[in-house]
This record gives structure tokens, sequence and C-alpha cells, in this order.
């Protein structure tokens, strides 16, 4: 098991690596409503771009976590925000994956961070993942919500 923070955008040549970041995307139907090709340039801003994170998660050789959002710019979002979580591995990767998280943005300076719960899953779940006894503590701040005009 190894987790770290992608940083090479010539990893996004790779199929296993496009493959679990096209399954992290579509696995959220907001992320890429035009699909996954749309989203190229954004995606690898989050690699190269010292304002985004991407990390990987990999599990008996296969790239199957993936934890991706910005830091703050400005005052309107004054916290590190993690938009998208993803995992199709264990139980014990998906908490490393969490846990490399926080420790990486605690080693940026913060103390405090965002998610965006966009997955369909409670956010109970959500709080079980980040919540690490003694270390973090957990408030659901509020919701995503699409509204339609016609």
């Amino acid at each position: 098991m190894n987790v770290f923070e992608l940083r090479n955008p010539r990893a996004l040549l790779l199929p296993d690596v496009q493959s679990i970041l096209r399954a992290a995307t579509s696995s959220v139907a907001f992320v890429a409503p035009g699909g996954f090709d749309s989203i190229a340039e954004d995606i690898y801003k989050f690699i190269t771009h010292e304002n985004y994170f991407t990390i990987l998660g990999v599990e008996a050789g296969e790239f199957k976590t993936v934890a991706m959002g910005f830091y703050p710019t400005d005052k309107i979002f004054p916290y590190p925000t993690v938009t998208l979580f993803y995992s199709k591995g264990s139980r014990a990767l998906l908490k490393a994956t969490g846990q490399f998280l926080l420790d990486t943005l605690q080693q940026r300076g913060y103390t405090s961070a965002w998610a965006v719960n966009a997955t369909g899953h409670s956010n109970a779940a959500w709080a079980r993942l980040f919540g690490l006894p003694g270390k973090t503590s957990i408030k659901p701040l509020g919701s995503v919500m699409e509204i339609k005009v016609s």
C-alpha cells in the first residue's frame, strides 16, 4: 500500500492513472458533466499548480484512491477544500489516504479544511473517514445543491 501526491504531469499518459481519474471524476456527476475528456486541462492544473492537489493511493499494484482539492487563494474560500474523494480500495487504504491528506494539509500550515460531500454518501460516512480520535473534529457546515431553472 502506498499513498502519494501526484505532481508529475507525465503520469497522466499512463492508462492506469487515466483509469482511476476517470472513475473518480465519473463518481460525482457535477465534476465532469461534459465527460472526463472535457476536464483534461483542469486535471493537469490539479497536478501541476501549487494551489491544487491530487493524492493517489495504490494497493496490490493498482491505483484505487483519489483525493483532489485546492488551497485557499482568497478570503472567499479561506481553507483548503477537498472537492473529490474516491476509493475503490480497502478500508485500510481509504484511511491511509485520508491520513496522508490531513498530514499534507498540516505540513502546509493548515489546521482546518473543508470537504465537499457530493458522493451521495451521508455526512456521517465522511466524518468517519476524516474523524481521527484525538486528532480531528468534524462539523458539517451545509450541503451542495443543484438548482435548475427552465
